[in-house]
């Protein structure tokens, strides 16, 4: 066991107050510098005093030198105080854990949090941040603060530098030499990543990504993989992956939750020794599952992945094996279960034909309209959307909607449907001969959405102490009223069939506390297989599919 210095709860309790003026601190330019560095000093003063040890010490150092060697502007001030106050307060948790539980398997994960050398010191992540002056620095800061305060027990070496300059990044790649670069943060198309420094530089022609290019290059013998988690960048993804064995890259982030959650599911995956290529389905994923604003146009996936050799996407993951130790990074206990022999069907051919009535409910609103003006345009995108989940999804006769050019074909998916041209078509919608055909999803596909609403509570709701059944009740009843031609009225005993396909059948998830069947205001739940929820989510949910338009 690592020696520590206990503290007392006075010493606790300032700790605490400090924590707790850093969090709100907001800086101006005209601030007086001691202000500053009596915040600064006052880290110092915590690190000596109260022994701090490492990884906590040299995290807290490295922020406050950074701080100290850049301009004190706004933004970074207070983008780095609260990285500041994330740090004390997981030292603050690792005093309390460590005088709680000061027993073999606590002992065996602070010799993994220690770790600094040997095979777990040959994994590095360089987490650049792409800013420049005038952009929303704060939250490109709080993806790599999340990002690192997400995996800050786990194996992988982060190193990051949020307020690079164009200048130093080579300098960072040869000093740390890591397997992943990976920028967060604002670009173009025609610069690629912005930094610190280029904000008169974002009009400049293609020879500034070109000159980033080169630097990369010069990395490739180390470089295994480059994240270019900011705007435009499927460009500079695709002319990188021409000498980094994997490249990915954004079309557009319109949500700066999302491209976080995409990097913890990214980085979770690879900790569990799994292929790049299921790395970046689980981050896809995860980015969905956050409510992005991403309308369907033909390209529902904004992240896009370009390897270096295309029947390659299994091998890089060999690389991080002989690396990585996976360790259990989901807050939430996982209890052991049988579950894992109970394979989950995926339910391809229930969605499609949910699909296909919802395509046919929105082809005759399309007509509709038309016909009883004005046009909703969201229609005709939502007739699109779900004749390309149709396709994603193996439907056959989906393929013959479209031209050559991919434009839709209204005369093919009537004449396949409704048997008829479109003249008759309209007047059977008239006459009400043509109908809206009402939808009610089956119990798994409901007990699919109940899982997504689970998800999706936890992933918002991490950390909180108590979870309870009444608030995922409530949200169940909105999501499964969410969707036009979808909706359902809430039904007691299909929610309690749908929860007892995820606890009883599947041992997704566990309720405890007082029978919620006479009231739920008291009965907790946890989750008991994360990677397994997110499984079903996958294969179960309709809704899920229907996230990725709205």
């Amino acid at each position: 066991m690592t020696d520590f210095k206990k503290i007392t709860e006075e010493e606790e309790h300032e700790i605490s107050n400090f924590i707790s003026l850093l969090q709100p601190i907001k800086l101006t330019y005209n601030q007086e510098m001691n202000s500053i560095n009596w915040g600064l000093n006052k880290v110092e003063s915590f690190i000596h005093s109260f022994e701090i040890p490492d990884p906590y010490k040299s995290n807290l150092l490295r922020e406050v030198d950074q701080l100290r060697a850049y301009p004190f502007w706004e933004e970074t001030v207070q983008a780095a105080f609260y990285l500041i106050a994330d740090i004390l307060e997981d030292y603050l948790k690792y005093i309390k854990r460590i005088e709680i539980e000061s027993n073999e398997e606590f002992d065996i994960m602070n010799k993994v949090i220690q770790k600094k050398h040997g095979d777990l010191s040959n994994m590095k992540v360089l987490l650049l941040g792409s800013n420049c002056k005038g952009s929303k620095e704060i939250l490109v800061s709080n993806e790599i603060r999340k990002i690192r305060k997400e995996f800050a027990h786990s194996s992988i070496q982060f190193i990051d530098a949020p307020y690079i300059k164009r200048v130093d990044i080579y300098e960072k790649i040869s000093e740390f030499k890591p397997e992943i670069v990976h920028f967060s943060g604002h670009g173009t198309y025609k610069t690629g990543p912005l930094f610190n420094g280029d904000e008169f530089l974002i009009n400049t022609p293609p020879p500034l990504i070109d000159q980033l290019i080169k630097v990369l290059k010069k990395g490739k013998k180390y470089i295994k993989l480059i994240i270019f988690n900011v705007c435009e960048s499927l460009t500079i993804a695709k002319k990188v992956s021409e000498f980094i064995d994997y490249t990915i890259g954004i079309k557009a982030i319109g949500n700066d939750e999302c491209v976080t959650a995409f990097s913890k599911g990214f980085y979770r995956t690879l900790l569990k020794k799994d292929s790049i290529k299921n790395a970046f389905d689980n981050g896809t994923t995860r980015f969905f599952l956050k409510h992005t604003n991403i309308k369907a146009d033909g390209h529902s996936r904004p992240y896009k992945m370009f390897p270096k050799n295309p029947n390659s996407l299994g091998e890089f993951t060999e690389t991080f094996r002989e690396n990585i130790i996976s360790n259990n990074i989901y807050p939430v206990p996982i209890n052991p279960n049988k579950s894992d022999s109970v394979s989950i069907i995926d339910s391809k051919e229930e969605h499609k034909k949910i699909i296909r009535t919802l395509l046919k409910n929105y082809l005759i609103k399309y007509y509709y309209e038309v016909m009883n003006p004005p046009k909703n345009p969201e229609t005709s995108t939502m007739v699109s959307f779900l004749i390309d989940k149709l396709e994603d999804l193996g439907d056959s006769q989906a393929k013959y909607f479209k031209d050559q050019n991919g434009s839709i074909k209204h005369t093919k998916i009537i004449n396949t449907y409704f048997r008829g041209n479109v003249d008759n078509f309209k007047k059977k919608i008239t006459s009400k001969e043509f109908d809206y055909e009402k939808q009610k999803r089956q119990l798994n596909i409901l007990a699919g959405d109940l899982a997504l609403v689970f998800y999706t509570y936890y992933e918002e709701s991490l950390g909180n102490e108590k979870n309870y059944i009444r608030d995922i009740r409530i949200d169940y009843e909105s999501e499964i009223r969410k969707y036009e031609f979808l909706q359902e009225d809430y039904n007691n005993d299909r929610f309690i069939h749908a929860l007892d396909i995820l606890e009883k059948n599947y041992k997704i998830i566990q309720q405890f506390g007082p029978k919620w069947e006479t009231s739920d205001s008291l009965t907790e739940w946890k989750i008991s297989n994360f990677q397994k929820l997110e499984e079903f989510v996958q294969k179960k949910s309709i809704n899920y599919i229907l996230r990725q338009l709205n």
